[in-house]
Parts: C-alpha cells; sequence; structure tokens
C-alpha cells in the first residue's frame, strides 16, 4: 500500500524504503535508470552519489570521491577530442557533458608521485638541472673583464707569482683559467700618449655631466620659483578688497 504522502510518480526505492525495507540505490537495477529520466543524469559515474538518505549523504560521498580523487594524482575525468565535439553537437543519453568536477585541474599535475620529472613543465626542468650541477649554490656566470682588471692580473702575478697562481687568479676574478693564461701571455701595453688621451676624455664627459646635471636642477628650481610667484599674485588679487581695485573718480 503507498503512503498518502506519495503518488504512482514517486521512485520505486523511496517507495521500497517506506514499506520498511531499507534498500539501497544499489540494489535496485531500476534506481539508476530512473534517476538518470528524473534528474537528466548522462553519465554512470554520478550515479553513485544518489542515496534514499537526503543530502547529508551525498555531500558526505562527494567529499570522500574528492579525496580519493586527490590524493591519487587525478585531475579530472578524461574526455577524448571526438568525444566533446559530439556530446556538443548531438547530445544523447551518453554523452558525457564537461561539469567542474570533470574538467582536468591543471594544479594537480606539477610533479609526479614517483617524483619522476615526465609531467614537469621545461623550466622546472631546467631549474633542477642547474640545481643540481651547482650543488645548491647561486649562479654565478663568469664576467669579462676591464682592462684595469686585467693590468691588475699582470701585476698580481708579476710582483707575487707563487702566491697569485692562475688558479687562485680565476677565482679571484671569477673568470676561466684560460683567460688568465691569455691575459699574462698577451703584453699588450697602452702608450703614455692614449692614456692620457683617455683621462682627458674622461675628464670632459665627467664636466659635461656635472654641468647638465647643473642646469637641470636650475631649471627645475626656476620653475618651481615661478609656481609659487604666480601662487602668491593669485592669493593676493582674491583677498583685496574690491573698492581698492576700482579707480578714483570712475561714475
Amino acid at each position: 500500500m503507498v503512503s498518502p504522502h506519495q503518488t504512482d510518480e514517486t521512485p520505486k526505492y523511496i517507495q521500497n524504503q517506506s514499506r520498511g525495507r531499507t534498500e539501497d540505490a544499489f540494489s535496485d537495477p531500476n534506481a539508476i535508470q530512473e534517476a538518470k529520466e528524473r534528474w537528466g543524469l548522462g553519465a554512470t559515474v554520478f550515479a553513485h552519489v544518489i542515496y534514499p538518505n537526503g543530502r547529508a549523504e551525498i555531500a558526505d560521498q562527494t567529499r570522500k570521491l574528492t579525496e580519493a580523487r586527490i590524493s591519487s594524482g587525478h585531475s579530472g575525468w578524461h574526455i577524448p577530442r571526438n568525444r566533446q565535439v559530439k556530446s556538443t553537437l548531438d547530445p544523447g543519453e551518453n554523452a558525457v557533458i564537461p561539469t567542474p568536477s570533470t574538467m582536468p585541474n591543471p594544479h594537480l599535475h606539477q610533479m609526479s608521485r614517483d617524483g619522476s620529472t615526465e609531467l614537469m613543465p621545461q623550466w622546472m626542468k631546467h631549474k633542477l638541472t642547474i640545481k643540481k650541477k651547482l650543488l645548491g649554490k647561486a649562479w654565478n656566470p663568469q664576467r669579462k673583464l676591464t682592462k684595469q682588471s686585467m693590468e691588475e692580473v699582470r701585476f698580481l702575478h708579476k710582483q707575487f707569482p707563487d702566491e697569485w697562481t692562475t688558479p687562485k687568479l680565476a677565482e679571484h676574478f671569477n673568470v676561466a683559467s684560460e683567460s688568465i693564461v691569455r691575459i699574462l701571455k698577451t703584453n699588450f701595453q697602452l702608450s703614455p700618449e692614449r692614456i692620457a688621451e683617455q683621462d682627458k676624455a674622461k675628464r670632459l664627459r665627467r664636466k659635461e655631466n656635472i654641468s647638465a646635471d647643473v642646469e637641470r636642477i636650475k631649471a627645475r628650481r626656476h620653475s618651481a620659483w615661478l609656481e609659487r610667484k604666480a601662487e602668491r599674485e593669485k592669493s593676493r588679487k582674491s583677498s583685496s578688497p574690491a573698492s581698492s581695485r576700482i579707480k578714483l573718480g570712475a561714475p
């Protein structure tokens, strides 16, 4: 006998539960089909969250499914491209409709569980390779020595050959040992006239830079003084009485 609060359209598993038989939705093969017809569920994977006990059990089961997916590294159900196009153009009964729960999550595939680098992006692989090569030290690339630094290399090696050896000079100036050897082999020296010309050009550039800075400071101060003067004139005209601006003898 059907309860007065139930109709013929009530699902069978709810009618069976009201008669005293607490049957699960999985035990009745028609329950999943009825759920598909009533709620429009086209994928059978969502039939596991249909229970007659209400929203509490649905929320609990959803939380368990989500934790299981995250713990196993799952980022969503993979839908082939042809099935996506087919479901978009001709959505049928067995079509998989993409939902927020089925869309892939890119944050779950940063690294694989076994520590391999198959799923890593190229920039992360390069970063790990450089870190392993440098043994955790900061990356300090070699630099190009200036003429003054080359002179210092020659002077140190000439005055203290036993102390400042080639490996020590290379480590101190952060260059390769081959570069130190080439610097020591070359005996090129600038002539005094060329050195004097370079010093003169350097002093001239310094003087021009200082003059440009001074002119820029003067122009900025002059513009600020003009702005303050205009403000004073404006405030004086606005604060003076109207009678003082009337000429004597005017009608």
